[in-house]
């Protein structure tokens, strides 16, 4: 009798995830219905215990190493890969947009563009290597990439036209979620007829959200905004300093994560660079991270004076475009705004396409400023001189009137924000250059060029009118093309429980892939009699 092993190929996926159990659950049911193996995650660092043990012979990486470059001892590959003109020529928007995400990695502003570009190219040609020795036929993000060492992955699916799925949270609507398989792919298909399956719970929970654009709604929405980040600007570095240690105190698990680092992990912080020293080399004392904390404040609070000296209050006398800036670095803009990132070159094309007696009033995003966030990172005191001096823009109050600003427009123009659908809702036309989850409204104008911008403002002179009707159409088609669930472990906004989110989650995924049972391989023994 012979006993014959038919080694069929098992379907390999590389993650890249948050710290959520849910992505165990959901990697062995799809090993368990599909066969599909993970054999590298990328992943927090508190999360990679959990995943090892659930899959001993899958590469777990932490995210900080994989942003860094460092190649993790279980993977025996090859690292080194030719980047020659032709590969960048081929994904050159991918590697402008790579380069612009790591001022999320660059406290100081020392990352030069030579510096990113070596490094971008570095862990891109790694991950083409990774993802052909390793014969990747699935990639699964919990997110959209935009922390570099995901983006990186993204872009080598992109060469080697690998699947992937990723997901991402409809931002101001509570428990929303969607499933993409490509950034810049609109979410929503446009809606050719009225027979959609709509769930009742998620169509309610636009709903909600819809009736918070209400005017006293969104005063109150306002000023909690800019309650808290004034209480956050008023702290000196001390007070800053003292905070940090008593919220650790008080609340051991909220401890900031460079003193949890330091006490828990002996020192081993995210590597960030430094001036003289290699990303994946850079090791620094625990001081340069509390000086790192305590600078970073400083420049925020720069930033902030910076911006109130140009700034003024608006005037609604006059007809104006409004320009609200998006928070950088973020998600938001890189890489969903593509080139647009740097907002300032549609303040700049706004310029060249306005009447003479129109005005652009920007306002810088109040979480800019907070010392919750890294805005530092994605400003300089240059930036505002820079806005200010463009012909016809005036840098507005932070405090201003957000609602009366947008229903005084004649134009609302963003990258991806949600001002945009905000202003559509409350009747003023919107331009949007990214994008974002409501690109396919029809009431959307999507501007990508100048001769786009110059169509748009074309027709708002002429009297255009939002379509209300059209907009919940749109609405509706949102609803159908989403799901209820969560994309982080703390879910305190909305009420489904963690079996109920993997389930979902799971769907999307089988969905994305066009996974069935019926087309599963799997290692089998053949008993042949002789």
């Amino acid at each position: 009798m012979l006993f014959i092993l038919l080694d069929n190929h098992m379907p390999n996926v590389v993650y890249h995830t948050h710290k959520m159990k849910e992505w165990i659950t959901i990697a062995s049911e799809l090993q368990t219905k599909y066969n599909l193996k993970p054999v590298y995650w990328i992943c927090n660092r508190s999360f990679r215990e959990a995943i090892t043990d659930s899959f001993p012979r899958c590469i777990c990486q932490d995210k900080f190493s994989a942003t860094r470059g460092v190649v993790p001892e279980e993977y025996k590959g090859p690292v080194n890969y030719s980047i020659d003109k032709n590969l960048i020529e081929e994904l050159g928007e991918e590697f402008r947009i790579g380069i612009k995400m790591m001022d999320r990695i660059d406290p100081d502003h020392y990352f030069t563009y030579d510096h990113r570009f070596r490094h971008f190219a570095k862990i891109v040609g790694y991950w083409i290597n990774v993802l052909d020795h390793l014969k990747i036929d699935y990639v699964v993000f919990s997110q959209f990439p935009h922390v570099v060492s995901d983006y990186a992955i993204y872009v080598a699916c992109k060469y080697h036209k690998i699947s992937k799925v990723m997901f991402k949270e409809i931002t101001p609507i509570d428990g929303l979620v969607h499933s993409m398989s490509d950034i810049h792919t609109p979410l929503v298909p446009k809606k050719t007829n009225k027979c959609l399956k709509v769930d009742d719970n998620i169509y309610q929970q636009i709903l909600n959200y819809m009736s918070s654009l209400s005017v006293d709604g969104r005063k109150w929405q306002q000023e909690q905004v800019n309650t808290g980040v004034r209480k956050k600007d008023d702290q000196s570095k001390l007070t800053a300093v003292l905070d940090l240690i008593i919220r650790g105190i008080k609340r051991p698990k909220k401890i900031p994560p460079f003193i949890h680092w330091y006490i828990f992990s002996k020192g081993d912080f995210p590597r960030l660079p430094r001036r003289g020293v290699a990303i994946e080399d850079a090791e620094h004392p625990w001081r340069w991270y509390v000086w790192l904390k305590i600078n970073a404040a400083r420049r925020r609070r720069h930033l902030k004076q910076t911006y109130d000296q140009l700034s003024s209050v608006p005037s609604y006398d006059g007809k104006y475009v409004y320009f609200p800036l998006h928070y950088q670095p973020e998600l938001t803009t890189s890489p969903l705004g593509g080139i647009y990132a740097h907002q300032h070159l549609i303040a700049n094309l706004l310029s060249c396409e306005i009447p003479d007696d129109w005005t652009i009033y920007v306002k810088e995003h109040p979480v800019q400023f907070s010392n919750e966030r890294k805005g530092e990172r994605g400003r300089t005191t240059t930036h505002y001189h820079e806005l200010a001096n463009i012909n016809g823009v005036e840098l507005i109050d932070i405090d201003a009137d957000q609602t009366r600003l947008l229903q005084e427009a004649e134009l609302v123009t963003t990258v991806t924000g949600t001002a945009g659908w905000e202003a559509m809702v409350m009747g003023t036309p919107a331009a949007i250059f990214g994008n974002a989850w409501y690109r396919s409204c029809d009431e959307t104008f999507y501007v990508s060029s100048a001769e786009d911008l110059e169509s748009v403002i074309n027709t708002v002179k002429n009297g255009y009118e939002v379509d209300q009707s059209k907009i919940d159409d749109f609405v509706e088609a949102l609803a159908d093309a989403c799901f209820l669930g969560y994309l982080y472990p703390s879910k305190d906004k909305i009420d489904i429980d963690s079996e109920t989110n993997g389930r979902r989650l799971l769907k999307e995924i089988e969905e994305q892939f066009e996974l069935s049972t019926e087309n599963v391989s799997s290692s089998a023994t053949e008993i042949v009699d002789e």
